[in-house]
């Protein structure tokens, strides 16, 4: 019974990743298919994607003061009602664009304080049950992917059978499952929360700020991250629907490419939870983190050929499974536990803010340079970017051996 809150957390998560899963291909295609326009596409996920980063930084004071679990639970019922006005109002013929960016808006805030909420919450369950971290934070990311995996192909069959628009009540119920499970089962024990003793809401954020900012690693990390985070999106959200869009016309073909990449993301995850504590953390972040990000642009620029490319986001997927978990656990093991919220959220908002104009400017260069134009600059972007750990001194921190040595250095710098 000691694991229960524990595998109620994961499962809740999981039912949440699926259902996003769904509309991040539901959605973008819902949006090229009515307007035909790339940037507009770019637009909503630009819109939707900003709030989100916004929520993650400067909501977490409000995690810490409200609850962990209690903030997580309602997130998730706000994000529940707001992604089903979109099918609501699509069907009564009363969802105007200008309409569905104010939903994507308010979408966007609800699931980056739930994100930030979750995130801190994580490694609470995970002592609680008395469990591994650095395994139980690979299943977590496992879990993610697997939910990749059985999602975005599922999203692509969804949609040729019931259209877009309805996909998105799929997720509208997955959010309110989420939020059941998360209600019914993860608790941990501790203080519960004190808005009478809380810091001031500005005073807990800058408390934040410095510490993550007094840590080197963590800034040059989370630089590196708003670089590739930035070029997956516009890949993700435009540059995949229009390659698809101009060579097949076939929206499964979106479940297709995204299922190679879930499934060897699987694989992957499966072999580093065995792996992973045997394995140079710097090494291993650094080589998986070249293969899986600009081999997939490249192959879209060079190539119509579904073969290759379904090859070549089978072997991304493959080396992606490390990262999440790696970047987790040196996290978990820099920061605090009573900074967490406020880092964490402040690290994943500037690892973020890269994705917001990801969308918006793929969108801009597909109608500037075309499809394979903006594919070749997505790719070079991306690999400069995770050439960083191979230069840099400073990621030698990521080794478990130089732990000791950093947590010594924070401690002299904390406030």
């Amino acid at each position: 019974m000691r694991r229960l809150p524990l595998i109620g957390f994961l499962t809740a998560h999981g039912v949440s990743a699926a259902g996003s899963r769904l509309t991040l291909v539901a959605l973008p295609w819902l949006v090229l298919s009515t307007t035909g326009s790339a940037t507009q596409t770019g637009l909503v996920a630009f819109v939707e994607l900003s709030l989100y980063v916004a929520a993650s930084a400067f909501g977490a004071p409000l995690v810490d003061r409200f609850g962990r679990r209690r903030v997580a639970v309602g997130s998730q019922l706000i994000s529940a009602a707001t992604v089903a006005c979109v099918p609501l109002l699509f069907d009564g013929g009363h969802l105007a664009f200008s309409g569905l960016l104010g939903i994507v808006a308010v979408a966007g805030l609800a699931q980056g304080i739930a994100s930030s909420a979750t995130h801190v919450l994580l490694p609470d369950v995970i002592e609680a049950a008395d469990a591994s971290m650095e395994r139980s934070l690979s299943v977590f990311d496992g879990i993610d992917r697997l939910s990749t995996l059985l999602a975005a192909p599922a999203a692509g069959v969804l949609i040729a059978w019931m259209g877009a628009v309805n996909v998105l009540w799929l997720d509208a119920a997955s959010f309110l499952l989420s939020a059941a499970l998360l209600a019914s089962f993860a608790r941990t024990p501790g203080k519960a929360p004190s808005t009478k003793d809380a810091e001031p809401y500005l005073t807990a954020l800058a408390k934040g700020a410095r510490y993550m900012f007094g840590d080197r690693l963590l800034v040059v990390l989370c630089v590196m991250l708003t670089f590739t985070n930035m070029a997956s999106q516009a890949f993700t959200v435009v540059f995949v629907p229009v390659w698809i869009r101009d060579n097949f016309g076939d929206p499964a073909m979106l479940g297709m490419i995204a299922g190679s990449f879930g499934v060897a993301a699987v694989c992957g995850n499966v072999l580093f939870t065995w792996l992973g504590p045997k394995l140079p953390r710097r090494w291993t972040f650094a080589i998986c983190f070249l293969i899986a990000g600009s081999p997939r642009f490249f192959a879209m620029a060079f190539t119509d050929d579904i073969a290759v490319v379904l090859a070549v986001s089978f072997a991304s997927g493959l080396a992606t499974a490390s990262l999440n978990p790696i970047i987790s656990a040196v996290m978990f093991a820099r920061i605090p536990e009573e900074l967490r919220a406020r880092v964490l959220g402040l690290s994943g908002a500037l690892s973020w803010v890269g994705i917001p104009l990801g969308a918006l400017l793929g969108g801009l260069a597909v109608s500037g340079f075309g499809p394979s134009g903006a594919l070749l600059a997505g790719g070079l972007l991306y690999l400069v970017a995770t050439l960083s750990p191979f230069v840099q001194g400073i990621w030698r921190g990521m080794d478990r051996g130089d732990e000791p040595v950093r947590e010594r250095e924070l401690a002299r710098t904390a406030v």
